[in-house]
């Protein structure tokens, strides 16, 4: 059996393990501290209306019967569990459908990132940037 340093107090723990049984709550209450505090700074820095919208009791019962009708699959690729609802039409766009059910889909993580354009690398694909290029 191999084994290796618990990452909190340094006993052993066996390979695949990242705590040792004493560390291991300390570190999930540690992990659930620091998303409730990023959670805190990113609404601190949204626009305060956006943060309302989202905090309220209306959206939550929306997101969730949106959820319910698509079943938790993403309709956009159908194969993972939908955990996102996205406003098809931003919000910045036409803030009065903020709650028009035929603005909302359900989507997975991925998509709803995708959706958005986020964590994709700056510039654009260096593949389709080279390929470009080389179509002039």
């Amino acid at each position: 059996m191999i084994f290796k340093c618990c990452a909190r107090c340094g006993k052993l723990v066996r390979y695949g393990q990242r705590y040792c049984d004493g560390c291991v709550l300390y570190a999930q209450t540690e992990a659930e501290q620091a998303k409730r505090l990023s959670l805190i700074r990113y609404n601190r820095q949204r626009d305060p209306k956006y943060a309302a919208l989202y905090n309220s009791k209306a959206w939550e019962l929306l997101r969730d019967r949106v959820l319910l009708e698509c079943e938790y699959t993403c309709e956009r690729c159908g194969g993972v569990m939908a955990t996102e609802v996205h406003h098809v039409v931003p919000l910045s766009e036409d803030w009065s459908r903020r709650y028009d059910r035929a603005n909302l889909v359900g989507l997975c993580f991925d998509c709803h990132n995708a959706a958005h354009a986020r964590f994709t690398p700056r510039g654009g694909d260096s593949a389709a940037t080279a390929s470009a290029a080389g179509a002039d």
